[in-house]
């Protein structure tokens, strides 16, 4: 039997679930763009079948301009670009007036699916000015954006937030007339005249870095109905100073449509990653002990003791161990009296636990009484009023650090080059990254630097200093602005371990973002199973567990969908024998992030699709199919074997495995439908779907990863009769395999064996 590593299973997997993708693409109908560029300062039309989308030609925002001044077109130029890894066309126009120069960049791809704008704007005076926006796309009224002469009361609208604490979310405009999304949103609507035909529209930024974006949208409220106002690309130039001779550009805004929604944002998230020649992830990601859901800021050397002598009695096969906030100062990176041994003794223990060290700062955040605040004041952010730049969090104001001042990225690089080399930590949690890019009239020592290229400025330096074999988690930073620096980028806020509403909305997040595995490893947040109804410390929810089994169990699942990072904090010594078993459902990743088949659907979506490639080379890809009630009243689950759920699978019929039951729920043809009957507020189900062909034993699940045998079965040979394998997990459980044997009398029969890790091969007969 072959078996191969997991570095080179999680490069097999990329590049199959790759060609899978592209195998469902070819089936997804898709916009055919046409364009109309006049030679003058007039709008593009953009049009395909019952598409009329007409792009204003809107001028930079300058400060202290007045006046409308007159746009002259002096030069057309056409030539071939790639852009997002697609072949194309472009189209510059250079417009000019007095002393500026401005470039109408449009760009169409040569199979014409996808058209993207940009704006380039040349300083040719002898001034300088000070630029506040550039619109590269900017569409006004009902005329504006004609989709099928559909209404936008019938239109449904999932919005992308930049950073972990946005939510997004599907609306409609009549509930929601003004809406922002950076970097893209997602239009949906029933076609009218073919109420059968779903419609979706896609319009994002491709590049995203230099400076912050969002697609701006307003809509008007009247008697008898509801009209756009506007939907434009808001370039936020932050009236950055640009010198005679000086250029900017703003992003690339992009366009396409078509009949998938999942079509639509893979081929967004994968044109980003090649325009920022971001490679996909490799390497399983990580599973992280995370101290902070639990102690938060009052964990100390002590709890640190019993933690690693608790798992050195019983022992979990997690990754990293991570030291939360609790240590440090902001600002000033030494240990606190709550580490008498220091950070380096920390993570030398870690690491003889057998464990990756892992630790968490702020680096942008200073105190306000801090060393490096009183030592040099220079390097505090000002406003334009010279006053500090406040973040506030947890009720506690703090300053914020200038990446743009001379030696502040001199500091940030030495100062992470001493965590990672003389104090030996490998994996790095930056928390609070936003301070430096959120709105607060910042005034950079550097004048000519954006909010976002100032954020990028000083994680570059970071990343330096930590070496590129360093693992980096970026917690709340600009999504977009962290490419390619970041290994990791959180998807949601923090979380209790409390089923009520205001929780809701992290699990969406999660789950709304896994498309962003394709840019970096997705971190969905800590998971806390634990049974405690009485507060560790008085002031924090933190360490209570007041989830009931069903709600610990979606949880759970919660973890599996993200498909990237699986992260928890747990009291280990106490935990519950049962909820500690409920790990072993996810650790290792999967590595496959989900994707929601209810995109639109609120309060969150309730059922994911997540491609399986198997670890063991004999055993053919399947999927699972998670069914969450995230309401308070039954649901009743019902699943359409339809294409979007099999169709990469490329069978007549499918065996149907319920994980939570442990059961085979029945062979179903290609088209049908399996009945799941109800299911109770707060729970969940996992179904596991494989192609049967009735003439050889099918895997039809285990009882250890919900993969269903995805990570855990290393060996596999099956007949009609027999099948035989092997197990391979780093948990002392053992673990029930599930077989189905063809019969010509029930068309199936099902044998279970009972797998001891320390006996890891088994053997069945029909």
């Amino acid at each position: 039997m072959h078996t191969r590593s997991r570095v080179s299973l999680t490069v097999d997997l990329v590049l199959l679930l790759s060609l899978l993708s592209f195998i469902s693409a070819e089936d997804v109908q898709r916009c055919s763009f046409s364009l109309n560029i006049p030679l003058a300062a007039d709008p593009i039309i953009v049009t395909a079948e019952g598409v009329k989308i007409v792009n204003l030609f809107s001028p930079p925002e300058i400060a202290g301009a007045s006046g409308t001044p007159q746009w002259s077109h002096v030069e057309r130029i056409e030539r071939e670009r790639v852009l997002g890894g697609r072949p194309g066309t472009l189209t510059v126009d250079r417009f000019q007036t007095a002393g500026l120069e401005l470039w109408r960049e449009t760009w169409i791809s040569n199979d014409r699916r996808q058209t993207a704008f940009r704006h380039r704007l040349l300083n040719g005076g002898s001034q300088p000015i000070h630029l506040n926006a550039l619109h590269p796309f900017d569409c006004k009224g009902s005329d504006g954006l004609d989709l099928f002469q559909s209404a936008p009361k019938d239109w449904t609208v999932v919005i992308e937030e930049r950073h972990k604490n946005g939510l997004p979310r599907a609306l409609n405009p009549v509930k929601e007339p003004m809406f922002e999304a950076d970097p893209f949103l997602l239009l949906n609507l029933r076609v009218p005249k073919a109420p059968h035909k779903l419609f979706h529209l896609l319009a994002g930024h491709l590049s995203q870095t230099g400076h912050l974006a969002a697609v701006r949208a307003e809509f008007m409220k009247a008697p008898a109905a509801v009209t756009l106002k506007r939907l434009f690309s808001d370039s936020e130039l932050d009236g950055i100073r640009l010198p005679p001779g000086g250029e900017r550009s703003s992003q690339w805004f992009l366009l396409s449509g078509g009949d998938s929604p999942r079509a639509l944002i893979d081929g967004y998230a994968d044109a980003v990653g090649e325009f920022h020649g971001v490679k996909r992830p490799r390497g399983t990601p990580p599973s992280v002990f995370c101290t902070w859901y639990n102690h938060g800021p009052h964990y100390n050397e002590e709890y640190f003791r019993q933690d690693l002598e608790a798992l050195a009695k019983n022992r979990m096969p997690f990754d990293v161990f991570l030291i939360d906030d609790c240590w440090f100062r902001r600002g000033d990176l030494e240990a606190l009296q709550n580490f008498p041994s220091g950070m380096k003794n920390a993570a030398d223990r870690i690491r003889a636990l057998g464990y990756r060290p892992g630790i968490w700062t702020c680096p942008y955040l200073l105190e306000v009484d801090g060393r490096q605040a009183r030592n040099r004041p220079g390097w505090v952010l000002r406003n334009s009023k010279g006053q500090p730049v406040i973040f506030t969090m947890d009720k506690k104001d703090y300053w914020v650090l200038d990446p743009t001042f001379p030696g502040v990225c001199d500091y940030l690089e030495e100062t992470y080059r001493k965590i990672a080399e003389d104090w030996g930590y490998e994996y790095f949690k930056f928390d609070f990254m936003r301070a430096v890019f959120l709105p607060s009239n910042q005034n950079f020592y550097n004048p000519e630097m954006t909010r976002l290229e100032a954020y990028r400025l000083g994680l570059e330096a970071i990343r330096r200093g930590t070496g590129p074999d360093s693992y980096i988690s970026v917690c709340g930073g600009h999504y977009g602005g962290s490419l390619g620096i970041a290994d990791s980028q959180r998807s949601g806020s923090d979380v209790l371990s409390i089923w009520r509403a205001s929780e809701i909305p992290k699990f969406r997040q999660n789950l709304l973002r896994t498309y962003m595995s394709r840019l970096w490893q997705v971190d969905p947040d800590a998971m806390m199973v634990r049974r405690n109804t009485v507060k560790v410390h008085p002031d924090s929810e933190l360490s209570l567990g007041l989830l009931t089994d069903t709600e610990a169990q979606t949880v759970a699942l919660n973890q599996y969908l993200g498909g990237g990072l699986v992260c928890f904090t747990e009291p280990i010594a106490t935990l519950d024998e049962d909820r500690r078993a409920l790990y072993r459902h996810i650790i290792p990743s999967v590595n496959s992030p989900s994707q929601p088949l209810d995109l639109y659907d609120s309060p969150c979506p309730g059922m994911l699709l997540t491609p399986i490639v198997p670890a063991c080379r004999e055993l053919e890809p399947w999927v699972t199919v998670a069914f969450v009630n995230w309401t308070d009243v039954e649901k009743t689950g019902f699943l359409g074997l339809k294409e979007e759920i099999v169709g990469s699978l490329n069978s007549r019929e499918y065996l149907v495995f319920d994980f939570w039951k442990q059961e085979v729920l029945g062979v179903f043809q290609s088209g049908g439908s399996v009945q799941l009957g109800p299911i109770a507020p707060h729970a969940s189900r996992l179904l596991r779907i494989a192609p049967w062909t009735g003439q050889t034993a099918v895997l039809a699940g285990t009882d250890l990863h919900f993969s269903g045998g995805g990570v855990e079965i290393e060996d596999w040979e099956a007949g009609t009769d027999r099948a035989r394998g092997r197990v391979k997990t780093d948990w002392a459980y053992p673990v029930t395999v599930s077989v189905a044997f063809p019969d010509v009398e029930k068309g199936f029969v099902v044998r279970k064996a009972r797998v001891d890790p320390q006996k890891p091969s088994f053997s069945l007969r029909r």
